[in-house]
């Protein structure tokens, strides 16, 4: 959204393919509208509109066309906002084949997209960022009774806001912490509760947080109707078919740090699918630095001269 804002601002034809029916991507699909109404993402694209920007939903690139036949359409640059939209799974056996458990973003999504899901009373959400949070006020505000959040560590090492917390709890949230799942338990196929160790907090790891480690015969089951395991989330490499590009150890793009130019000279990445999951104003920013490279980029002149802009977030 914003690299076609400022491209546009500046004479320069943009076209937007989005893979869903809504546009907007995490701000849509991904965050509440009691958090962001949906009359600001409208107005925003009402916005685009007006300045000449082609919309168009339902075409997942590298599935419907590739990168390759854009260049074939005509278009000389891409910009990859594609996102983290992989839901990270927590390794328990049977977690893809029990009813009842759902990835956070994916609950989201199909939330705010129109699906109606019934979660049940009794909703254990793993994780302790926004996403994990966004989910339990979501499930409550659909009708869940009983949510809680199961998090690893301390509530002070918690990744979500703090606003975000103190909201959640004035809810009637319980976050349970210093607890991990091990194990799914289940009855015909269906969640039936959660089975549980106790953590502490040993050393630092390389998040510079004290790593949780398991208190032996600390194990205890959560009765539950619903588990959302809401722990991260990874790119969608679906976009990159039949192209190779360099990538990070994090499975993120590879891009030049202040142009945000990826290994494929015409192709520019920016927000999530390089930063991993982050805010939407470091996406916002990193748009409007890669609108200033593709621009550039397109007039033939060197990316790094006498430019405004540069990317220095991480």
């Amino acid at each position: 959204m914003a690299v076609a804002y400022y491209l546009s601002h500046k004479g320069i034809a943009c076209t937007v393919f989005e893979s869903l029916s809504e546009f907007g991507g995490m701000l849509t699909v991904g965050i509440p509208a009691f958090r962001l109404p949906r009359d600001i993402i409208k107005a925003e694209f009402d916005a685009l509109k007006s300045c000449g920007v082609t919309m168009v939903s339902d075409v997942i690139i590298g599935r419907d066309k590739s990168l390759d036949d854009l260049r074939k359409e005509g278009f000389d640059a891409v910009f990859l906002g594609s996102g983290a939209h992989a839901s990270r799974k927590l390794g328990l056996e049977h977690e893809e084949s029990t009813a009842g458990v759902m990835h956070g973003v994916d609950y989201l999504r199909r939330i705010n997209l129109g699906e109606k899901i019934d979660l049940g009373k009794k909703v254990v959400v793993v994780g302790g960022g926004n996403v994990a949070i966004d989910v339990a006020r979501t499930a409550l505000r659909l009708g869940s009774v009983d949510v809680f959040i199961l998090y690893r560590r301390s509530k002070d090492e918690m990744p979500a806001s703090r606003a975000e917390v103190h909201h959640l709890e004035e809810e009637g949230v319980r976050i349970e912490i210093l607890a991990a799942p091990v194990k799914i338990h289940a009855e015909h196929g269906k969640l039936v509760g959660v089975e549980c160790v106790r953590m502490e907090l040993g050393e630092p790891d390389a998040s510079g947080r004290r790593r949780p480690v398991v208190q032996k015969l600390s194990n205890f089951i959560i009765k539950a109707d619903s588990l959302i395991p809401a722990i991260s989330q990874d790119v969608d490499h679906t976009v990159d078919q039949g192209l190779e590009f360099k990538l990070t150890n994090w499975g993120t793009y590879e891009t030049d740090p202040l142009t945000l130019q990826t290994s494929v000279d015409w192709i520019f990445a920016g927000g999530d699918n390089v930063l991993g999951p982050q805010t939407a104003a470091k996406a916002v920013y990193q748009g409007k630095v890669a609108a200033e490279s593709i621009e550039r980029f397109l007039k033939g002149q060197d990316l790094m001269t006498e430019r405004q802009f540069l990317c220095e977030l991480t």
